[in-house]
């Protein structure tokens, strides 16, 4: 296919912006379908098949550990396709090559085709409908990686797992993080059911890593592994891991060792790039896999080392400024919120924080905003601006747990949130900013 021409560059951009698109609004019941999406390759000349692909779902630390893994496999010398969502500043970080972000002009093309596609057999929407924005970044991260002839994929579920658009891949090892309560109105009310949307992305003879240590979800994925003869291995069953707590916020270089040990192989004093002990969790993971494929990637322990030590994952427990210290961290749920206020908990020992609030209207608001409460000197109570699922500040105070002592301040924009919070820690105090990636997004390059 042609270049795309310039003058259509703005049509294309305005086509994919008006389709479905999940981070603006709840999915409907009906409109994941993964059949829509192997038609559309299938014209596109299957450009999923051919690189070696891991599969990374989870409630939590999907992206982080996605990002591990794709770091060790460049840094060993091989050539990667990486698809994460969602973005923090521009859409083109979900798609990387080589660790390199592509540019709008590439994927603009990539959308292009997909449209092309689309219009030049039009009984295909007949029948199955427009895809969905998702669905489209899916097959153009395919397109791209296709072109750029990748040797390995690194590919992060967007929703579930079961009926998400990237589960029409054909991976070599698949990944499951960790099971929580989010995305409920989707996935099922229960651990259960989202381990059962999750364990969806489990394919016959492909071996598993699960994060996952918790009943009744952990369950849930033993069968689903066992049903497909699928080879599993478990954190805290047979993969282990040890590690240190650091005073990370002290500088900018600061960062925990840790030892992994699996049933084949035994990692001693690997670098720990990401902050947080739920992190630790999601390196046994990667690594895991690595011990797992053994012959297929014949990576040893330095390279592994080498690997995790230059990850690059923003957004999460990152430090963007001092005096005050402002923290952005991305958790959008109360697991991870949970995970946050463990990691900053010594901070507040020593000077409560100033949290900068916002979150999506189908969370569980409530369960996010608790245990951030207990600990903060200040609650500010904002909206992100780039979704239309952002909760109003009205929202978020109604779900305040009763008896909240620290001072609640209702700012609907995030800027001036961001200033207030600021202004209220002073230069020795400590700013967080959290409850959603689209706030971090927005604020953390100002």
């Amino acid at each position: 296919m042609s270049s795309l021409p310039w003058e259509k560059s703005g049509a294309v951009w305005a086509w994919w912006s008006a389709l479905a698109n999940f981070e603006q609004r709840p999915a409907l019941p009906g409109e994941m379908i993964l059949g829509r999406i192997e038609e559309i390759l299938h014209l596109l000349g299957d450009p999923h098949l051919g690189a070696k692909v891991i599969h990374i779902t989870g409630t939590k630390g999907k992206g982080s550990t996605a990002a591990m893994v794709d770091s060790v496999l460049r840094h060993s010398g091989k050539r990667t396709g990486l698809f994460t969502s969602p973005h923090l500043s521009e859409v083109t970080e979900r798609f990387q090559i080589d660790g390199i972000s592509v540019s709008h002009l590439e994927l603009g093309r990539a959308v292009w085709e997909v449209q092309c596609a689309l219009e030049s057999h039009p009984n295909l929407m007949e029948q199955y409908g427009l895809p969905t924005f998702f669905e489209v970044a899916t097959i153009a991260a395919f397109v791209l990686f296709a072109k750029a002839k990748t040797e390995w994929i690194v590919l992060e579920v967007g929703l579930g797992g079961r009926l998400d658009s990237t589960n029409i891949c054909h991976p070599v090892a698949c990944i499951i993080t960790t099971i929580g309560l989010d995305h409920t109105k989707i996935l099922g009310e229960t651990l259960e059911q989202i381990a059962f949307e999750k364990a969806g992305i489990i394919k016959p003879g492909v071996p598993v890593i699960s994060g996952v240590t918790d009943e009744p979800a952990r369950s849930v994925i033993r069968l689903a592994a066992k049903k497909v003869g699928a080879k599993l291995w478990e954190l805290n069953d047979h993969i282990h891991v040890k590690g240190e707590d650091v005073a990370w916020w002290e500088n900018d270089i600061a960062t925990g060792r840790a030892t992994v040990q699996t049933p084949i192989a035994k990692y001693e004093d690997l670098p720990c790039p990401l902050i947080g002990a739920h992190q630790r969790s999601n390196l046994a993971c990667a690594v895991g896999v690595f011990a797992m494929l053994g012959p297929l990637l014949g990576l040893d322990k330095n390279a592994i080392s080498l690997g995790l030590a230059k990850t690059k994952w923003p957004g999460r427990l990152e430090i963007i400024a001092r005096q005050p210290l402002v923290i952005v961290d991305g958790a959008h749920n109360p697991d991870s919120a949970k995970s946050l206020a463990r990691e900053i908990a010594p901070l507040a020992r020593i000077t409560k924080p100033v949290f900068v609030v916002a979150c999506s209207q189908d969370k569980d608001i409530a369960g996010l905003l608790a245990p951030l409460a207990s600990m903060a000197k200040c609650l500010v109570l904002t909206r992100y601006t780039k979704s239309l699922r952002s909760a109003t500040t009205e929202q978020l105070s109604q779900a305040l747990p009763l008896g909240v002592v620290a001072t609640v301040i209702e700012e609907p924009d995030p800027i001036k949130a961001k200033d207030i919070a600021i202004q209220l820690a002073g230069p020795s105090g400590v700013v967080v900013i959290t409850g959603s990636l689209f706030l971090v997004g927005e604020l953390r390059g100002h």
